[in-house]
């Protein structure tokens, strides 16, 4: 099969472009032809490249449509997966594949295109931004384009049922796969270390500010913080804390030595989670997660093993349960977790593109 990808990296890398990039290899390893079409938001410096991305948001880049149109042309690609479109791509390339008989498949990564609920669902945008965005998908919403998807897959069972709740456009088949773990797994025990980790994008929605507050708190106990993105500059002022040590943002290979060693991976989320992959990363690599008491998690981790949860919001219960995990780590013995395997994830998509092609 002969697959074309379609993305949008963000200005500061997260969770969905990690997925694209493992992604495109897990395809590449069982066979598949892949072609990619991406665009990066870190490009996005002039007032020029600003234009064209107002410009996409509102289906009127004809640069864009041209390039895409191009690719396909040439290559001929059996089915069109799309994955972020915003800001520089837009769902015209929708159009572009429709003129040319591709079938569509569309992953929902996050809750935008469930206007207007999903729009301002990020206090960390600016209301310039939010605005020009809630405009544009009111105007793709009335222009009926996201009924050009044929087949959308959402990574929870919440997010299908957030979806048939609050959009605005027909999901006329679906199918719910959860996000995979691209790691490979250590055969001998791992020792833990004496630290807490938090990996992720340093962004208001993630929670990260009153995360370090908590750990701020407790001397005694460690916290490694990897990432990046918009409020490092507030996560910087807690170098000063003895017991938090800062990272940055670091390849997958490192990441994962120390997501391995961690006594727990704290996941402070201040908004709805789609899947996070730092949960089911962590969870394959038998480190325990902290993580809200939301619906998300609780259909991921059926069997509750490897997780201690909080009350939502509450970083008072936080504390607590991370003071209690330090005193006394709870021994993970027998986590498996084979629904996040690279290998069932691929039979999923296969399927699905064959039901299409």
């Amino acid at each position: 099969m002969k697959i074309l990808l379609v993305h949008n990296y963000y200005r500061d890398r997260g969770g969905e472009d990690v997925y694209f990039d493992s992604l495109v290899k897990l395809l590449k390893k069982n066979g598949c032809q892949v072609i990619t079409f991406t665009k990066k938001s870190s490009d996005i410096i002039s007032i020029d490249k600003k234009v064209e991305a107002i410009k996409s948001l509102f289906n009127l880049n004809n640069k864009i449509n041209r390039e895409l149109s191009g690719l396909i042309s040439k290559e001929r690609p059996d089915v069109a997966h799309f994955h972020n479109l915003y800001p520089s791509i837009g769902p015209a390339a929708y159009y572009v594949c429709k003129k040319y008989n591709i079938p569509i498949v569309q992953t929902i990564h996050n809750y935008r295109l469930s206007w207007p609920e999903g729009i301002f669902f990020s206090p960390s945008r600016s209301w310039i931004y939010s605005l020009i965005f809630s405009l544009s998908i009111l105007f793709n919403l009335k222009k009926k384009v996201y009924d050009l998807v044929d087949y959308f897959i959402f990574p929870s069972r919440f997010t299908y049922n957030y979806y048939l709740k609050h959009a605005r456009f027909k999901i006329k088949k679906y199918s719910i796969i959860f996000h995979f773990a691209d790691i490979k797994l250590s055969v001998k025990p791992i020792k833990k270390s004496n630290y807490f980790l938090f990996a992720g994008r340093f962004s208001q929605e993630k929670g990260i500010i009153p995360l370090l507050q908590v750990f701020s708190k407790l001397p005694k106990i460690n916290l490694l913080v990897i990432g990046d993105g918009p409020e490092k500059y507030l996560v910087d002022r807690y170098k000063k804390c003895g017991n938090i040590k800062i990272l940055g943002w670091l390849k997958k290979e490192q990441l994962n030595f120390y997501i391995k060693r961690a006594l727990g991976v704290v996941i402070p989320s201040l908004s709805y989670e789609v899947l996070p992959l730092s949960a089911i990363e962590s969870l394959s690599l038998g480190t325990l997660i902290i993580v809200p008491k939301t619906a998300v998690f609780e259909e991921i981790i059926k069997d509750k093993k490897g997780v201690i949860f909080f009350r939502y919001n509450d970083f008072n219960d936080l504390q607590n349960k991370i003071i209690k995990t330090f005193k006394n780590p709870p021994t993970l013995k027998n986590i498996s977790y084979n629904e996040f395997s690279p290998d069932k994830h691929y039979l999923s998509l296969k399927r699905i593109y064959k039901r299409l092609i």
